[in-house]
């Protein structure tokens, strides 16, 4: 895509998007700042799921999401926060009872720990009660030598699990503490689905593509409130290997999926709409390579790819259906290629 296709392409989207939400859209703006190096800071609000990261420099908090605003506290460097939501690389955090946006570029994602399980050995014939009291009638007799799993410490006494009851024992009558990592199971690949014709393929893209060519095909909207059409993706086919490559516009999905509180009821119908859009396009895109039954799969990796992409992932490869799926972010577009 060239530079001068981008520039009208943008430009017809910003004034779209302003007519939408009667002229209340801030556009793109570059900025070179001390807080982050020279980015762009993007209007629309992107939810995510809570995701703790750690600060690899000290951090102005800022009041918004630019330089433009006031710094309101700072977070040493080796810091862990959370974050829910960002406008462009302006990560929305809380420290010490202070919110603000500080510089995703300072931002290290934490990774998740593996959940641990630790297990006792009975030191001698013990009794589980159901509550912290000698007082209570014991619901089964532990031998000596058992096995017992954690549940929680209270002082003189422990909650362990034994078999399929759960109940406290005295912690003086526990030993031979051990803790160990619990591996999840891996799981199944699915396959893709088998059998289609290129004659199904095609008629499964241009039940929601408009066919341009032979294993050619974009993703249009109709903007019902300024008349206008938008492209909004295109996709190339090989429907004898199973392979595609599907571009996404990366202005127009971020609007689509992040579509903030800001904008109008009109504005979010509308955009509510092409992200749907969006959804039937990766769907029917998923159908044709990776297989239909995997199509949740494929978006959900997209999705979560585009979110974190601000934050500099460029290119990530997946195993989808038996396909390598490689998603990549070159500005203005993203790329969903199946290999």
């Amino acid at each position: 895509m060239g530079k001068t296709t981008f520039k009208k392409r943008l430009a017809i989207g910003v004034m779209s998007l302003g007519l939408l939400t009667g002229g209340v859209f801030v556009g793109q703006e570059m900025s070179q700042q001390s807080d982050s190096p020279t980015q762009y800071h993007a209007s629309s609000v992107t939810k995510f799921a809570k995701t703790t990261y750690q600060t690899t420099a000290n951090l102005n908090v800022r009041s918004g999401a630019s330089t433009k605003h006031k710094v309101i506290t700072n977070i040493p460097k080796g810091t862990k926060v959370t974050s829910d939501s960002r406008i462009g690389n302006w990560y929305k955090v809380s420290y010490k009872g202070k919110t603000g946006y500080v510089s995703g570029s300072y931002l290290k994602k934490v990774a998740a720990s593996s959940p641990t399980v630790t297990t006792y050995t009975t030191k001698k014939n013990i009794d589980l009660r159901p509550a912290r009291s000698y007082k209570q009638k014991p619901i089964v007799r532990i031998p000596k030598g058992k096995t017992v799993t954690h549940v929680k410490s209270y002082g003189s006494w422990t909650q362990v699990k034994y078999g399929s009851k759960t109940g406290y024992v005295p912690t003086s009558a526990l030993g031979n503490k051990k803790t160990v990592t619990v591996k999840p199971a891996p799981k199944p690949t699915p396959k893709p689905t088998p059998g289609m014709t290129a004659t199904e393929k095609d008629k499964v893209m241009s039940s929601v593509f408009k066919k341009v060519q032979t294993e050619r095909y974009n993703l249009t909207h109709y903007v019902s409130q300024t008349g206008e059409t938008h492209e909004l993706a295109s996709a190339g086919m090989s429907f004898g290997k199973n392979n595609g490559l599907l571009m996404l516009d990366i202005t127009w999905f971020n609007s689509a999926y992040g579509r903030t509180s800001d904008f109008g009821k009109e504005a979010q119908d509308e955009l509510k709409r092409m992200y749907a859009k969006y959804t039937d396009g990766i769907q029917a895109f998923s159908t044709v390579t990776v297989g239909k039954n995997n199509g949740s799969t494929l978006q959900k990796e997209f999705e979560k790819f585009a979110l974190n992409a601000g934050s500099g992932a460029k290119s990530v490869t997946k195993t989808i259906g038996g396909k390598k799926v490689e998603f990549k972010s070159v500005y203005p577009d993203f790329y969903i290629t199946v290999k």
